[in-house]
């Protein structure tokens, strides 16, 4: 099992830390006090604050993805399509 890898590697001065499930992780001393609750669209999310903070590039909390086909159009407008194109193709059931 895991524990045992860890134990054997680390017996033989190997550079190792155990991959942690979610619950083990968010127990963590180091990682709980990182635990911040983000905004993502009408829900909040447990997740671990960034590890840096950059004044010039700050980061953006997650968001939700994108609704199935919220970008269609864009991306096939971004390459060559026409709106008679993407019309069509939506048309012939092409596109959701």
């Amino acid at each position: 099992d895991r524990d045992e890898w860890v134990r054997v590697l680390a017996d033989h001065d190997v550079c190792v830390e155990p991959v942690l499930a979610y619950d083990e992780m968010s127990a963590h001393p180091t990682v709980s006090a990182a635990l911040i609750d983000q905004p993502v669209g009408k829900a909040r999310l447990r997740t671990v604050a960034p590890p840096v903070k950059l004044s010039d590039s700050p980061s953006r909390p997650p968001r939700p993805a994108p609704a199935l086909g919220e970008h269609t159009d864009a991306v096939l407008g971004e390459a060559g399509f026409t709106r008679a194109d993407i019309d069509r193709m939506r048309g012939a059931g092409v596109l959701a």
